[in-house]
């Protein structure tokens, strides 16, 4: 069931990859782009299910727990708000660990020995 979930990010980002590739002064972000769609669909998916499960075990928020259908507006905005804001931090995070490791990795190989 993952693997479904997560396939259309993966080729989002073989897709925009390949666009960065394939343009000469993008081709610094291919790392960025390339970890950022897994990235933002593993941080939504595994936050939904945390902040879900937290809250229906506490009884914390009548919008966010499971005892009820998701019949109503504000119960699917209160899922997708959270989806969005927890997978965009993901995939924000994610970017940033990917371009300091690039950071230092460049400045490894260009600095003399």
């Amino acid at each position: 069931m993952l693997i479904i979930y997560l396939a259309p990010f993966v080729l989002l980002s073989g897709l925009l990859g390949l666009t960065c590739l394939v343009v000469p002064k993008w081709r610094r972000y291919v790392l960025a782009v390339a970890v950022a769609p897994p990235a933002f669909a593993v941080c939504s998916i595994g936050g939904v299910l945390t902040i879900v499960l937290t809250a229906d075990h506490f009884g914390w928020s009548p919008a966010l727990t499971l005892d009820k259908p998701m019949d109503s507006a504000g119960r699917i905005a209160a899922f997708l708000i959270v989806y969005a804001v927890l997978g965009g931090a993901g995939a924000a995070t994610a970017v940033l660990i990917v371009n300091r490791v690039q950071r230092i990795i460049s400045r490894m190989w260009i600095s003399p020995a």
